[in-house]
């Protein structure tokens, strides 16, 4: 599982990597869904359904937890422009995200002092993308 563990090094495992993998997840089972030619047996048909459906019930918890959003927006390789393009067909979920992140920022980080003598991390490097790969979605990775 690339999602477990590894916190040292910050990959596979970052809050950042959730909501694009589950969004990447659900496009999935939707091309699935519209496709025919697959379901050869029925029961087939309700496993992707099902599936759909519990990552889409995860989902929808994971927005009402603002630190996903958050990562993704502070994310240099990411930043709103994930969000908005993700989200296109959602402008709600934007303006509620750029409220909620804009609440967090005023009510916990505005007014904290900077100090000169922090280090600062290089930023992780932007999406990784794979070679040639027999999955999606390690080539997607």
């Amino acid at each position: 599982m690339r999602l477990q563990g590894n916190l040292i090094d910050g990959e596979f495992s970052a809050l950042w990597e959730v909501l694009p993998i589950i969004e990447f997840l659900l496009n999935h089972l939707e091309e699935v869904k519209d496709r025919d030619d697959v379901y050869l047996e029925e029961h087939f048909k309700v496993n992707v359904s099902l599936g759909w459906a519990k990552l889409n019930e995860y989902y929808t918890l994971l927005n009402e937890t603002l630190a996903y959003t958050a990562a993704i927006v502070l994310h240099p390789g990411f930043r709103w422009a994930w969000i908005e393009s993700t989200w296109a067909e959602r402008q709600d979920w934007i303006s509620d995200a750029r409220a909620r992140v804009r609440n967090l920022w005023d009510s916990e980080y505005k007014t904290q002092p900077l100090s000169a003598e922090e280090a600062i991390d290089p930023p992780p490097p932007k999406r990784r993308r794979g070679g040639e790969s027999s999955s999606s979605f390690a080539s997607w990775l």
